[in-house]
């Protein structure tokens, strides 16, 4: 009998556990490579206070918020005690200067622990108390370091640029000597400094929606690139059938499919693109997009390579190259001559009729 009851309340275990995991959406923010060491945490100061605005529609999703991850951007360990995290709801996009502070006496303090990273890679903070995020308001992310010590400007953690170079999303407060008083930071002592930035970090938000949210597609893969055209492939999460392509971030001119993958066509050669699918859920609902996928189109008619001449003669030499992408007809020129140039289908071609003792330039 123990043993029935212990194999039940195990499998019913794995059971919640696989639908919890299920139900968490990680948000990732940001996908540039700036380095920061002005925040989450100034790393190389005792004391510091710094806030992060992301908005709404970075987010694109309502619901509990259990973890953040940072990008942490360098090889060397490190450990922080002491450090505080809050969250709140804020009608704001951006900080108007270095001391536009926003007071935080309504925020929830989420976490109040150890910061550590081991090697590079994504630091996960999972909160001690999770955040109700409502999906309207901009989230405004706090973290505070009220214990002395620091590190060195070498320790980073990757950032993104805003949209407008001049959108100042994150603010920083800091000192060697004085700790930021949170309950007055408008006013900035002697020994206090503050800084503002256009950039922000780099995060993964593990979101829990409502019940019924549709999920985003994953692993968005480009593969079979050409000059003209790529095939775009995704991993459904719940068995969907119908999805829509974004191009270059333009949702005025969004691909409708109902295939997995999907092959995009009438491109420019030798152009940077952007791809980002979403599920269409139905009755006229959608996923949140997943992240940008960069791919560049191949050059249309590539330039031959490893052109050489051998067998030089009289009057004759022989030329070989190589193909740039399958092509099957070339043209070479001689001495220039644009208006005489002479059509060939192979991959060599024996120059015959020249004029003894005479340098020839050719080019194919």
């Amino acid at each position: 009998m123990k043993k029935l009851l212990y194999t039940i309340i195990l499998l019913l275990s794995v059971l919640c556990f696989s639908v919890d995991m299920h139900s968490q959406e990680i948000v990732e923010i940001g996908d540039e490579t700036l380095s920061t060491c002005n925040m989450p945490i100034v790393m190389y100061r005792n004391y510091s206070f710094v806030q992060q605005i992301y908005n709404a529609e970075e987010i694109g999703i309502a619901g509990t918020i259990s973890s953040v991850g940072f990008y942490y951007d360098y090889t060397s360990p490190f450990s922080m005690s002491g450090i505080k995290m809050y969250m709140m709801h804020t009608p704001k996009s951006a900080f108007v200067d270095h001391q536009d502070v926003i007071a935080i006496d309504s925020a929830t303090l989420v976490y109040d622990g150890d910061f550590a990273a081991t090697n590079a890679g994504w630091l996960v903070v999972t909160l001690g108390v999770p955040f109700e995020y409502n999906g309207i308001d901009n989230l405004l992310i706090c973290m505070y370091d009220t214990v002395n010590g620091c590190l060195d400007s070498n320790f980073r953690f990757r950032s993104t640029a805003t949209t407008y170079t001049y959108t100042l999303t994150s603010l920083y407060i800091y000192s060697d000597t004085d700790i930021p008083n949170t309950d007055n930071l408008s006013t900035l002592g002697n020994h206090i400094l503050s800084g503002s930035s256009s950039w922000h970090n780099n995060i993964q938000l593990g979101i829990t929606p409502a019940a019924g949210h549709c999920f985003r597609p994953s692993s968005v893969e480009v593969n079979g690139v050409t000059a003209h055209g790529a095939s775009v492939s995704w991993s459904a999460e719940d068995g969907e059938s119908a999805w829509q392509i974004c191009l270059n971030d333009d949702e005025d001119n969004l691909i409708d499919v109902n295939t997995n993958a999907y092959e995009l066509t009438g491109l420019t050669s030798e152009a940077l693109y952007k791809v980002k699918v979403r599920v269409s859920c139905g009755n006229g609902s959608y996923s949140n997009w997943t992240r940008n996928v960069s791919f560049t189109t191949l050059i249309a008619c590539p330039v031959p390579t490893n052109l050489a001449i051998s067998n030089i003669g009289t009057t004759t030499a022989s030329l070989s190259w190589s193909e740039g992408s399958g092509e099957t007809a070339w043209q070479i020129c001689i001495n220039d001559d644009e208006d005489s140039l002479i059509d060939v289908n192979a991959t060599s071609y024996d120059l015959t009729e020249l004029t003894p003792e005479t340098t020839y330039n050719v080019k194919v």
